[in-house]
């Protein structure tokens, strides 16, 4: 029987019949700033009342949208951008942007290398870049098994061997023309590429002129240390193509937003892309709080704290023989487990998740503060005595 939700906040689901559960992944690593943030329900509100609809398309514009603009380009010095209405039409606008820049070179390049299992959307071509046994698989779609390891000194090995085989699927087919990755393989449990892997990857793609997209939909905006991933994971390498979404609006509001480099840029000349409505300016209010926010209590600066809590953490539960081994990035933590658990023992303990029966994944919101590291140590403590 379904349980009836009765308010939400911090990272606390309170249900009717006076439960609670606490959300390990903040709702899929969207709510970085808490549940039912006031200050950014209140700037969406202030916004709608005002104004709630403008469409660039039709050469219409708002400080709110310039604002936004300039936050998400200027941060990780994009030179296009694009709006959309979720991380599914995010990812599809970067493929359309890569499509398009090699059209305008005269070249059809139309296969996509992605590295599965992954989640990069819900459309028929996204859910073909996620998962290699799905019945709907586009024929653009090229899966590659994704490196996966459970103790750093195996994923170099892991990531070496997936980038022979996306070299051998470069000059099988001689027509791949993009290759997306998740920086940080949030749906395998949390097994960050190496700054080797980006650097090589890259190198790859300079080569056979193939363009390289980010999915940083799960992890931008503070997650990884920094507003891209590429900032902190990259090493110095920097994705032609970029898809955001989730956190930018720190879960309040669906929005995508795609972003690409000069290359691109120069190249998207009567290139359109876009949805009746978007964007939304309820959702540019969200970003523009979210970002405020975010700048003005330095919580970039507190990803590094929670990543060693993280670690702290699961050093004591390892001592105490509660789990078998753990991978942490920012806000991100993964806690291999020493024993399958059902889901039914999740929900009587008061924990709320994307149930893995061997793995619990957690994404610490950045506002994660001391009170927010004993609750989760408790709760996890609960759950694995």
């Amino acid at each position: 029987m379904n349980r009836k939700v009765k308010s939400t906040y911090k990272w606390w689901i309170e249900y009717e019949d006076g439960s609670r559960a606490m959300d390990l992944e903040m709702s899929q690593s969207a709510y970085t700033l808490g549940f039912s943030n006031e200050k950014i329900i209140d700037a969406m509100a202030d916004q709608l009342r005002t104004v709630s609809r403008v469409i660039p398309y039709w050469q219409e514009d708002h400080p709110s949208i310039q604002l936004t603009k300039s936050s998400i380009m200027d941060t990780g010095k994009w030179s296009t951008i694009q709006w959309s209405v979720s991380g599914t039409s995010a990812v599809e606008a970067a493929i359309g942007m890569s499509d398009h820049y090699h059209a305008s070179l005269g070249n059809q390049k139309p296969q996509i290398i992605s590295y599965t299992p992954v989640w990069h959307g819900t459309s028929y071509l996204t859910l073909g870049l996620s998962n290699n046994r799905r019945v709907w698989n586009s024929s653009r779609c090229v899966n590659i098994p994704t490196p996966t390891w459970t103790y750093e000194k195996d994923r170099h090995e892991s990531e070496k061997q997936a980038l022979v085989e996306t070299e051998k699927e470069i000059k099988r087919y001689n027509n791949v023309g993009a290759i997306i990755f998740n920086p940080i393989s949030y749906f395998n449990g949390i097994m960050p590429f190496s700054q080797w892997w980006w650097k090589e990857l890259r190198s790859l793609c300079d080569q056979y002129n193939v363009n390289m997209i980010c999915d940083d939909i799960t992890a931008c905006w503070g997650k990884c240390k920094e507003w891209h991933s590429y900032m902190s994971m990259g090493g110095g390498v920097k994705p032609d193509i970029s898809a955001l979404g989730k956190a930018i609006t720190g879960g309040h509001a669906p929005i995508g937003v795609t972003v690409a480099n000069q290359k691109i840029a120069g190249r998207l000349k009567n290139w359109t892309y876009g949805h009746s409505w978007n964007p939304s300016m309820g959702a540019i209010a969200a970003i523009n709080k979210v970002t405020e926010i975010t700048k003005k209590k330095d919580l970039l600066g507190n990803a590094n704290w929670i990543q060693e809590e993280h670690d702290q953490m699961c050093d004591r539960l390892l001592i105490d023989g509660l789990i078998k081994s753990w991978r942490s990035y920012g806000c991100f933590c993964a806690i291999d487990l020493n024993k399958d658990l059902p889901k039914e023992h999740y929900i009587a303990k008061g924990l709320s998740t994307k149930y893995r029966p061997n793995v619990i994944k957690i994404t610490a919101p950045l506002i994660a503060n001391d009170e927010y590291f004993f609750d989760l140590e408790h709760a996890l403590r609960e759950l694995l005595k």
